[in-house]
């Protein structure tokens, strides 16, 4: 009597007890049990950086939120063209900050500045690997970022001395790259020599460009500012690119103060990006 009851418990129950277990899967791959499934995040434009005709420049937030709506999906075809500046293009030292969540193990741009082989610098992965380039030399980190998580890696070219590469706010090597030259046709990506593309594949989010080389205090505070973490040092900002829904320029250089705004191509803007985001 007593298998028989047991039988009829799971018989009359067991249908319940699979659509429940069905439910938990289906709501465990959309991320709704992800914490940052349920935080706020910042609309396209919700930062801004404004800046006077005497020189000064303050951050205008509209929210609270470090998490963005949006990031940009390049998928082996895309990129986001910007145009040549004064801004962007006439210094010699620069420092590039980017997150990127990437599973490609080749070679894939992320940031080129110049025709990418005989002029200008760049920020790209050499097999998983962030590394640093100039007409000058080449350095590349000894931490892979390819494991689908989102990192952020920073560049930084100076005018003498050695370029370094920091992984998550640490530096992971620095070594002499030589000065850069002046350049242009920047693009987020891709490079525009044909046959060397190596168009990038993976979510990317948050390019800051500074006309300076930042200390590695700053780019640790940048880090733990985490994915949406407006920039820090607005005196040498030349370059924002949150790429939360659009490709457009929030640092307020530029003419007008609208900033050096990109043109995307084969681009998508995804917001279902933070399964592997870890908050710094």
């Amino acid at each position: 009597m007593k298998s028989q009851a047991a039988l009829e418990y799971l018989t009359t129950y067991g249908w319940a007890l699979l659509v429940i277990a069905v439910v938990i899967i289906l709501l465990a791959e959309l991320n709704v049990f992800n914490p940052n499934f349920w935080t706020a995040k910042q609309q396209p434009g919700m930062c801004t950086v404004l800046r006077s005709q005497f020189g000064s420049a303050s951050l205008s937030c509209s929210g609270t939120s470090l998490l963005p709506e949006f990031v940009m999906q390049l998928n082996g075809n895309g990129y986001v063209s910007i145009p040549n500046s004064a801004l962007i293009d006439s210094g010699n030292q620069y420092t590039i900050s980017v997150w990127v969540k990437t599973a490609y193990a080749t070679n894939t741009i992320i940031w080129t500045a110049g025709d990418g082989r005989t002029s200008g610098y760049q920020l790209y992965l050499y097999n998983g690997y962030p590394a640093l380039w100039t007409p000058l030399g080449t350095i590349i980190s000894s931490k892979l970022v390819n494991d689908n998580s989102w990192h952020q890696i920073v560049g930084v070219f100076p005018s003498t001395g050695a370029g370094s590469v920091y992984v998550d706010g640490v530096i992971s090597t620095s070594n002499s790259i030589g000065s850069i030259a002046t350049s242009g046709n920047n693009l987020i990506g891709s490079q525009p020599i044909s046959g060397y593309n190596l168009y990038y594949y993976g979510n990317i989010s948050n390019v800051q460009l500074y006309n300076t080389s930042l200390s590695s205090n700053v780019i640790q505070e940048l880090y733990v500012k985490g994915i949406g973490g407006a920039p820090i040092t607005l005196q040498n900002l030349v370059g924002w690119w949150p790429l939360n829904g659009n490709a457009n320029d929030y640092s307020g250089t530029g003419p007008f103060g609208k900033g050096d705004s990109g043109t995307a191509t084969n681009a998508i803007y995804t917001n279902d990006w933070y399964s592997n985001y870890i908050t710094p």
